[in-house]
């Protein structure tokens, strides 16, 4: 196999990859949104006003996105994938290693 053809493989291999990390990226994004959302709608049922139930909704997201991004949520992840790193095998062992190379940057 030709140098061009190993490489075009390697991209192949990893675009599973990278769907399905810019899948989780983007349900995660529609989660927080989704759920801001729903708290807009039952703090109007509760009785609020308008702008202070969009705030109690921006107050969700921000909420979150900060649990989302904190380093203890990141150090349980790596932990998980670290545990499930020890017993993968081959493809599956590639994306878990992937996935926590991602987490370290």
């Amino acid at each position: 196999m030709s140098k061009r053809g190993y490489y075009m493989l390697k991209y192949i291999r990893a675009l599973p990859l990278v769907i399905v990390a810019g899948a989780v990226v983007y349900f995660t994004i529609f989660i927080c949104i989704d759920n801001g959302d729903w708290t807009y709608v039952v703090t109007r049922a509760l009785g609020l006003k308008e702008e202070h139930a969009n705030n109690v909704s921006l107050i969700v997201i921000g909420a979150q996105s900060l649990f989302l991004t904190s380093d203890w949520f990141y150090k349980r992840i790596r932990a998980f994938l670290n545990r499930r790193l020890e017993k993968a095998k081959g493809l599956i062992g590639r994306f878990i290693w992937a996935i926590r190379q991602g987490l370290s940057f």
